[in-house]
């Protein structure tokens, strides 16, 4: 048991997850991209399940995810200014 303790303690992210060396900045940003646009999706349906103080957490959750996106898509545009690779994130009501 002891040494299954010691297989689980807490181990940085950026340990555990590595992200290749050889993969453009473009390629990085697009899936950074991805990412932040579903968790404007999650945040935005938990909004809907939650009322309250709870459901403003989960509004400004969707908030600041859609804002980091606009952030990630401006700098992939200003890697592809022929907007080859377009984004943003989606309208949501």
């Amino acid at each position: 048991r002891a040494a299954a303790t010691r297989r689980r303690r807490n181990v940085p992210l950026n340990q555990l997850i590595r992200v290749r060396d050889d993969v453009d900045t473009l390629t990085l940003l697009t899936h950074a991209s991805e990412i932040l646009d579903s968790l404007v999706a999650i945040s935005a349906n938990l909004a809907d399940e939650f009322d309250g103080s709870k459901r403003h957490v989960a509004v400004a959750m969707k908030q600041l995810s859609a804002l980091a996106e606009i952030l990630v898509c401006r700098a992939r545009d200003n890697l592809d200014p022929q907007g080859v690779n377009t984004c943003g994130p989606e309208t949501r009501h």
